[in-house]
């Protein structure tokens, strides 16, 4: 793990595809995809890896919006 941290790299995660993508709306400030990521976020206390990142953030985005992640 340390030998990896030292490598630079980069992930690019995106929402959306040719459907529309929500924005925040009710009482929410941010759209239902940027919510489930700032809270796997702010819930990992370790190194995140992009595909369990994917994963903690598709469900809630499939549960609470009208799109496809």
């Amino acid at each position: 793990m340390q030998k990896m941290s030292r490598k630079r790299a980069r992930v690019v995660i995106t929402l959306g595809s040719l459907e529309s993508v929500e924005d925040g709306s009710g009482n929410a400030d941010y759209s239902p995809f940027a919510m489930a990521f700032l809270d796997a976020l702010n819930a990992n206390n370790d190194v995140l890896d992009s595909t369990k990142l994917f994963n903690t953030v598709r469900r809630p985005v499939k549960l609470n919006a009208n799109q496809t992640p």
